[in-house]
């Protein structure tokens, strides 16, 4: 089972969605995988119930078939990335092993059959798949292009059962037209969000954005820019906390012939070719501090640049709502041996009575990421709003409590992005970050933990682009949010700098709203039988890069289901003549290589026939 570090991908997932007790059920996997010059066998990691068992793994490809064997390196290799006990219930991994190596000349597409007998306990349970080949230092990564990983997958026992939906996540049209313009401000990432009365709940107050690097000039008819310059950071003011665009100015110096940064290095240990990137910030009285990265350019390229410190920003504004009173203070907990950094002002999260918390605690938690070994992991400080500028009062989190060296800091969690959020909801604490081309979230009960493992709740069609384009540093936004969703932008970003002038629209930020009704129950429900026969709505419709298709069957069956498009070509078969056991059944679709269109999805059985249809936006 060849898995290639490029290209691999999970692309269809069926499973029941409940089965008895002690019984037998077939989960497939299809996976996807680019060519290797190199020979390697495939890894399949299973994430289980404890008292669960796996009976049989086969796979089939054009270059191969074969078994997954149990290997128990790969087992205490699954274990130590991803530790079972941060997922939900009692866990544990089974690693299994291709039998055979392969090196595919082209791409290929890999079938995987896994028969499982599931254990004796009630309840609704989550389910993990991930695959990667066989070598060295993949496994760890996070790197869903090198080791995916997807979870969770619930599962309901008994047969009957249901586990309710967790995570509803669409975009924002409203918030994405706010940023998409053609004069001026063009497009920038970053983006943060300072509530200007302090409240972390949304009631209409003012907010400051905070972007750094972004593009100044014109977009022309035709989707590209022209006559355009780049500015490590600007803001801009939006009245109230809705995405109207006749309530928001976009900021930057323009007091000399070109454009020019909001904020430039001015500490007593900045040099020349330093410049911001900007983070989070907060307000407290009468001030707005803004933590902020002090970078160095080192050459001409687009990221030759090292990181020199942090600093933290200080003012207030005018009347026209531009920075005023700037005090720039290098921050002493800045950690850095050789390549390896840590540092704070990432995130933060306004605690004190003004924040309007639920579980306020008088204290500002300030995180940042900290390299390690599987890429970024969380360390934290805090300190009471009244002392921020005292930096002898910060106290940071050793792992067992707070510590007034920040050397001594410990990692809270890990597989974090460079930027990210972690805000308070629904009474827990939600972490939200990038991992590889998807925003996922982690919840903990404190601020400072234990998490749960990450989920990825959606996943950005934008690196469907092209191969240069990629995503980064998704946030939460509560204090921008709705009563019943959060939130959440990530940045769209490509390595071809050209691209962005050609392509305007891939170098600005995007916004989703993730429902937060119900977000953390578990508890599996009880639900009808199953119909007869019935093909339900794929769900999300419209949907891009991926949908689910779920259909019923009451009795043991052979099922096949099939895609059309509008012309009634056949584009994919999905299941040919494979045999279900009654239940519900869920499958996902991710189309490649097809533009937007209305597509058709068949369900046959023998002698029943039922077709839906679905629109693929790209």
């Amino acid at each position: 089972m060849p898995l290639l570090l490029s290209s691999c991908k999970i692309t269809q997932i069926t499973q029941p969605q409940s089965a008895e007790l002690n019984s037998e059920i077939t989960v497939r996997l299809t996976v996807q995988d680019g060519a290797d010059a190199n020979v390697h066998k495939g890894v399949l990691g299973l994430l289980l119930p404890s008292d669960w068992r796996v009976l049989e793994a086969v796979y089939s490809s054009t270059v191969g078939d074969g078994d997954l064997e149990y290997s128990t390196a790969w087992t205490d290799s699954l274990a130590a990335c991803y530790p079972p006990a941060e997922f939900e219930g009692e866990m544990k991994w089974v690693g299994l092993l291709s039998d055979q190596g392969y090196a595919p000349a082209a791409a290929i597409q890999i079938d995987i059959e896994v028969r499982l007998q599931t254990g004796a306990s009630p309840g609704c349970f989550k389910l993990g798949y991930l695959v990667t080949k066989a070598t060295t230092n993949l496994l760890c990564s996070g790197n869903d292009g090198w080791a995916p990983f997807s979870y969770p997958n619930p599962i309901a026992l008994p047969a009957g059962a249901s586990c309710p939906g967790e995570y509803e996540v669409r975009r924002s049209e409203a918030w994405e037209q706010l940023v998409t313009r053609s004069s001026g401000w063009t497009g920038a990432d970053g983006i943060y969000s300072i509530p200007l009365d302090g409240s972390e709940q949304p009631h209409g107050q003012d907010h400051l954005i905070i972007f750094s690097d972004t593009f100044i000039g014109q977009v022309d008819a035709s989707g590209r820019r022209v006559n355009s310059t780049i500015v490590n950071n600007t803001l801009a003011h939006l009245q109230g906390s809705r995405p109207d665009p006749g309530r928001i100015a976009f900021m930057w110096d323009q007091s000399g012939a070109s454009p020019r940064a909001v904020f430039t290095p001015a500490t007593p240990t900045a040099v020349a070719n330093d410049f911001y990137w900007l983070m989070d910030g907060v307000k407290i009285d009468s001030l707005i501090h803004l933590f902020a990265l002090r970078l160095h350019t080192t050459g001409s390229g687009a990221f030759d640049w090292k990181l020199t410190g942090v600093v933290l920003l200080s003012f207030t504004l005018d009347e026209n709502h531009y920075p005023a009173g700037v005090q720039q203070r290098d921050l002493p907990f800045f950690m850095k041996d050789g390549e390896l950094t840590a540092v704070l002002g990432q995130a933060i999260l306004p605690n004190s009575a003004a924040s309007g918390n639920s579980r306020a605690d008088g204290y500002i938690y300030i995180y940042g990421p900290r390299d390690d070994s599987s890429g970024k992991s969380l360390v934290a400080g805090r300190v009471r709003p009244e002392e921020l500028l005292d930096f002898t009062a910060w106290r940071f989190w050793d792992g067992s409590g707070w510590n007034s060296d920040h050397t001594a800091s410990a990692s809270i969690t890990n597989r974090i992005s460079q930027e990210f959020s972690l805000s308070e909801l629904n009474g827990r604490y939600i972490l939200v970050c990038q991992i590889g081309s998807a925003v996922a979230v982690r919840f903990g009960d404190t601020p400072i933990g234990p998490f749960e493992m990450y989920r990825e709740i959606y996943k950005a069609p934008e690196v469907e682009i092209s191969d240069n384009v990629f995503i980064y540093n998704a946030k939460a936004h509560p204090s921008l949010s709705d009563a019943d969703s959060l939130l959440i932008t990530y940045n769209v970003n490509t390595l071809d700098f050209g691209e962005n002038l050609r392509v305007a629209d891939i170098y600005h930020p995007r916004f989703i709203k993730l429902a937060t009704a119900g977000i953390g129950s578990g508890v599996a429900e009880p639900v009808p039988p199953p119909a007869a026969f019935a093909l339900l709505q794929n769900y999300p419709n419209p949907f891009n890069p991926a949908t689910e298709i779920a259909f019923e069957i009451n009795e043991r069956t052979e099922v096949t289901l099939r895609i059309h498009n509008a012309r009634g070509q056949l584009v994919e078969t999905l299941l040919e003549s494979r045999s279900f056991a009654p239940g519900r059944y869920t499958t996902r679709w991710q189309p490649n290589n097809l533009g937007s269109g209305l597509f058709f999805y068949t369900l046959e059985t023998y002698g029943r026939r039922e077709t839906r249809k679905m629109m693929l936006i790209q």
